[in-house]
């Protein structure tokens, strides 16, 4: 009984261990046969799988799925518009990963697909949606996700036949998360992706420090003929201690506080950085003076406030609550009530500076 009982289970351990390799092996084998790999090419590539080729059983009503879910990798950070093409037209959105040469998971919104989504503040936050892993422009075209034929991927004017390879293509009702798959952490010590090599990719400390002391031995101030604020020094109008705009000889100019012509020129934003690991103050990669030197040595004239340049600021517009496309109910009494109210909580106290060149109302308003 007990040779028995010990061949019962040696039976057992050998069809465990194969149905363990068969499982193994098939998954292996369905994965490897399952990858998509496509390259880009020409002025506009274009890829289309039909639906069946994807996944016979996938009904052709997406009604009532929420999400498409695909691991893929790329090759490059230019963005792909992803194309669910129906008997009725396509519906599009497109997809700009946030790295390359790693696997990533992209769940996807279907309602995207289907319309505008109202929500956000700006033309900006209505368009673009952001993942950890990539970022989606909503754009369109829109429609309902019946009668689907195809899916698809195109990419215009590609840059060096970059490659898009999909190992995992899902529909799903609940949202997977959208995530890095490998190669965490995907950015290095210094801010810069870890899975992609460039010309003059910063690779050491070392190596940053040189470049830092050349650069700083050779960031002298411009020669541009500007005043103290910038503006040019041969010209001349009425000076009012303050920023303001007039019209001379037929042209539009900006006029700085002591009256000279004034063209701005700067970068939408400043700011310093430091990596993982920072360096001594003096070797930050953008401390406030450093930036302030590169203005200076580039001809930049407005953009470092509070570093004695002159610069522009935001006026946040009101958010109110029944908006559409962020854009408020502009006649409406609350609405110009609030204007009045943010416009002298955020104006009053820089009405007094004369580096204040004017103001923004918002990032791509509605």
């Amino acid at each position: 009984m007990k040779t028995q009982a010990s061949l019962k289970l040696h039976v057992s351990t050998i069809v465990f261990t194969l149905a363990l390799l068969l499982f193994s092996s098939t998954v292996v084998l369905s994965a490897e046969s399952q990858v998509r790999r496509v390259v880009f090419d020409g002025v506009k590539s274009e890829q289309k799988w039909p639906l069946k080729e994807l996944n016979a059983d996938w009904p052709s009503d997406w009604s009532d799925y929420n999400y498409l879910v695909i691991e893929m990798k790329t090759a490059t950070p230019e963005r792909f518009s992803l194309i669910v093409h129906t008997a009725n037209g396509p519906r599009r959105i497109m997809i700009q990963p946030f790295g390359q040469n790693v696997w990533l998971r992209a769940s996807v919104p279907l309602r995207y697909f289907k319309g505008k989504d109202q929500s956000g503040f700006d033309l900006a936050s209505t368009n673009n949606r952001r993942t950890p892993s990539f970022w989606m422009s909503v754009w369109g075209p829109f429609g309902d996700l019946k009668n689907i034929e195809a899916l698809g991927v195109t990419m215009d004017y590609p840059i060096g036949k970059p490659t898009l390879e999909i190992r995992s293509i899902q529909l799903a009702k609940e949202d997977s998360g959208s995530d890095f798959l490998e190669g965490k952490p995907v950015v290095d010590e210094f801010g810069q992706w870890a899975h992609a090599d460039w010309p003059r990719k910063i690779k050491s400390r070392e190596q940053l420090n040189a470049e830092l002391a050349d650069e700083d031995s050779a960031l002298k101030p411009g020669d541009f003929n500007y005043d103290k604020y910038g503006g040019y020094k041969n010209t001349q109008a009425k000076a009012t201690g303050f920023f303001r705009v007039e019209q001379i000889d037929g042209k539009w100019w900006f006029v700085d506080p002591d009256g000279h012509l004034f063209l701005s020129t700067g970068s939408n934003g400043l700011g310093g950085r430091r990596g993982a690991t920072p360096a001594p103050q003096t070797n930050n990669i953008a401390t406030a003076s450093r930036t302030v030197r590169r203005l200076e040595a580039w001809g930049l004239n407005t953009g470092a406030a509070g570093q004695g340049k002159p610069y522009t600021a935001f006026m946040n517009a009101p958010r109110g609550q029944n908006t559409f496309l962020g854009l408020p109910d502009v006649y409406s009494d609350e609405f110009a009530g609030s204007v009045d109210q943010n416009a002298a909580s955020q104006c009053t106290p820089r009405k007094d500076d004369p580096l204040l060149l004017g103001y923004f109302i918002g990032n791509e308003p509605p």
